[in-house]
């Protein structure tokens, strides 16, 4: 099987004061236990390093900081594509009227059905859900 995850669910592995920390980093190690397939989708790690560059003090980082946790934690991972056509996907999101935060959203879902992923893993379900593809499974972090 193969799986994605979101930008919050990055930040939640790299962030050991985050509340959804431990929940985080056991549901990662679960599903690489159990041999499924980690991909990334290039706009999570952008992303990513966004937010966490940019976070009121003391969480922010500095980008080094930041770039190096990224390849450290995530590095070995392979990508996904981007989208083949990012203008089909700007066609889809005014087609919905979809604007803002939800570009992102339902870009990263977007990339995960393009590339054969079977689950997209965050802790937003709302803001995901609306965004799901055939054959790709919105679901939350599980513990062990």
């Amino acid at each position: 099987m193969k799986f994605t995850v979101d930008s919050n669910y990055l930040i939640c592995v790299l962030q050991s004061w985050n509340t959804h920390h431990g929940p985080t980093i056991a549901d990662l190690e679960r599903r690489l236990d159990e041999g499924q397939k980690f991909h990334l989708v290039p706009h999570t790690l952008l992303e990513s390093y966004s937010v966490m560059t940019r976070m009121p003090d003391p969480f922010r980082k500095p980008p080094s900081t930041v770039l190096g946790l990224l390849r450290q934690n995530f590095g070995e991972f392979p990508l996904l594509p981007l989208p083949v056509n990012p203008w089909h996907l700007l066609d889809d999101l005014a087609e919905r009227g979809l604007g803002g935060g939800q570009t992102y959203d339902r870009s990263i879902a977007f990339a995960a059905h393009q590339g054969g992923i079977n689950e997209l893993v965050t802790w937003n379900l709302k803001h995901f859900q609306p965004h799901a593809f055939p054959g790709v499974v919105i679901v939350r972090p599980r513990e062990r």
